[in-house]
């Protein structure tokens, strides 16, 4: 893994682009040799992207992600932290105001914490808001409504600019909302985050008007906080109360002092107020189940741990970057959710520099998740292979009419014959994908999974299966192996089409979850015999009593020659 991993978007940044990088690789090499530089073009209208172009020309540690339009600063800056490689992640923007050179300060924080305590976030705030009165009026303004009407309680004047650690950032991309409002995400996902003083300077003019800037304080309202529907509710509920006494006033008055009081104005604005606070009390009541269910939408991690006692929950020290002395232990490896078609478009991305990819064959397609982003990469001809029936008969109405599709239906093992395909589900009724192993630590470590049925399928070498169905291997150049234990079967069974494909990507096993399943040392062993070598990985996490771990892996070789 790469050990820092430097993340700006551009918009406008033509006129700075070149002495950012200056500055921030400056900034960079005196923590470690071993950084990217990764650049977002959040559509930027200038000649922004031209100039990233030329810097990867000269510098082969730049990257650039080009967005289609502008997407806006939040999500331009989420989707460079999904492409970030680095244990360590530096997020900053490229029009200057902050000095790259606070690289250094944040790093040296970071490294001041305990083993016991470590600092996830160093963060950047500014002593003293920056532009007229009125601007920091508002701001300040802002800042105080937020934190009130919020259950968090976001640093006033903090900036973007800040360092962060890989568990960190892995738990930050698990939020995944529309509507992005990234301080108060940033503050919601915890761990331990320091301040640090950063000077913020006006190099650029800003791109925020004042209506983004309105527009951006109601969503960031609306995306933290209820109260404003509670309080609907009790407005209500106050005016009901209020006019019911009011009435009740009237009518003994009436009884006992013989005052008209209920004929005229008095008694009609009484009723008037009443039904207008019984309607504000219903809307109220709406409003609460509205927002739970703009809670759940939302689909934000309910809990966000670490977990102390065991060596794989441990987080790598700053001093790792370094090298400084003694022997650090063995940072846990970078790991993302099992999310098939983003890991799937990161490894072709991966794959841009080293092969055009035109064809896939895909062995374990289970319901063609990662169809779409194989076709949105110019993919031609992408051939799925699934033994289990009813995920064969949804690849088929799906892309029964797609010319670039083509499914097989049958068990790629290494040998002919029948295999027995074992249907997994859990006790919620959600399906899993089906697999010709057994369950074995899964079941311990996920007992809701039962296997209520197994079904006999058509077994072969898959080298065989394209043969017979008229498929030349040698019109692909990516293998994706994806069969829950049994790849390193399927990898014996494709030796033809080993000796053509470019690069493979293939599902590995860091602990045994299916009895009999290959290890991540055996697979790796199996294809560096046949001339690949490992180009990228992604862990993914399980977890027991003693904490999180990594369980299961995506990895991605590519030819060595």
């Amino acid at each position: 893994m790469i050990r820092l991993s430097i993340v700006s978007t551009l918009y406008r940044s033509e006129p700075q682009l070149e002495q950012f990088h200056r500055r921030v690789v400056a900034a960079a090499e005196q923590i470690t040799p071993d950084f990217e530089l990764v650049l977002v073009d959040d559509g930027s209208p200038d000649e922004s992207v031209r100039v990233a172009r030329g810097l990867i020309a000269r510098d082969n540690r730049v990257r650039l992600v080009r967005l289609s339009r502008n997407y806006g600063h939040f999500h331009a800056i989420m989707t460079g932290l999904s492409h970030a490689r680095g244990e360590l992640v530096f997020l900053i923007d490229s029009d200057l105001e902050e000095s790259p050179e606070a690289l250094s300060a944040f790093f040296e924080r970071m490294q001041q914490a305990s083993d016991h305590d470590p600092i996830d976030v160093v963060y950047g705030v500014q002593a003293r808001r920056k532009g007229r009165l009125l601007e920091r009026s508002l701001g300040a303004l802002f800042y105080l409504i937020f934190n009130v009407l919020s259950d968090l309680k976001v640093p006033r004047n903090v900036l973007v600019a800040r360092l962060m650690t890989r568990r960190y950032v892995n738990a930050l991309l698990r939020h995944r909302e529309r509507e992005l409002f990234l301080l108060g995400v940033m503050t919601h996902v915890g761990f331990r985050q320091e301040p640090v003083v950063v000077e913020k300077s006006d190099t650029a003019p800003t791109t925020y008007t004042l209506w983004k800037k309105i527009s951006l304080t109601l969503k960031s309202m609306a995306a933290f906080s209820d109260k404003p529907l509670t309080a609907i509710f009790l407005l209500g509920l106050g005016i009901s109360f209020v006019a019911a006494l009011g009435m009740l006033f009237l009518v003994i008055t009436s009884v006992i002092s013989s005052w008209h009081y209920l004929v005229g104005w008095p008694s009609l604005t009484l009723l008037i107020s009443f039904f207008s606070g019984m309607m504000l009390v219903s809307i109220g009541t709406v409003g609460f189940y509205l927002g739970r269910v703009f809670v759940e939408v939302k689909d934000r991690p309910v809990i966000v741990m670490q977990v102390e006692g065991t060596a794989t929950t441990g987080t790598s020290s700053p001093d790792t970057l370094t090298g400084s002395a003694g022997a650090p232990q063995r940072a846990m490896p970078e790991t993302m959710p099992d999310d098939h078609v983003s890991i799937v478009t990161r490894f072709l991305r991966v794959l841009e520099r080293k092969v055009e990819v035109r064809g896939v064959i895909h062995v374990g397609a289970h319901e063609g998740q990662e169809v779409d982003p194989y076709l949105a990469h110019g993919c031609e001809r992408i051939v799925l292979v699934e033994p289990n029936p009813d995920a064969c008969r949804i690849l088929r109405e799906r892309f029964g009419s797609c010319r670039e599709v083509h499914v097989i239906e049958a068990a790629a093992l290494d040998e002919a014959g029948t295999a027995a395909l074992r249907i997994h589900t859990s006790r919620s009724g959600s399906a899993e994908p089906a697999s010709v192993l057994e369950l074995k630590r899964f079941k311990e470590i996920v007992p809701t999974l039962e296997t209520p049925r197994t079904l006999e399928v058509d077994a072969d070498r898959l080298d065989m299966l394209l043969k017979r169905s008229g498929i030349d291997g040698a019109d692909f150049q990516l293998l994706n192996v994806d069969v829950q234990g049994a790849e390193l079967r399927v990898l014996r069974g494709a030796e033809r089409t080993l000796t053509s494909v470019a690069a493979v990507l293939v599902e590995v096993h860091v602990v045994e979850l299916y009895d009999g399943a290959a290890s991540e040392r055996e697979v790796d062993e199996f294809l560096t015999e046949r001339g690949f070598e490992r180009a990228d990985v992604v862990y993914h996490e399980l977890y027991n009593e003693h904490g999180t771990f990594p369980a299961w892996a995506e990895a991605l070789y590519v030819r060595s020659h």
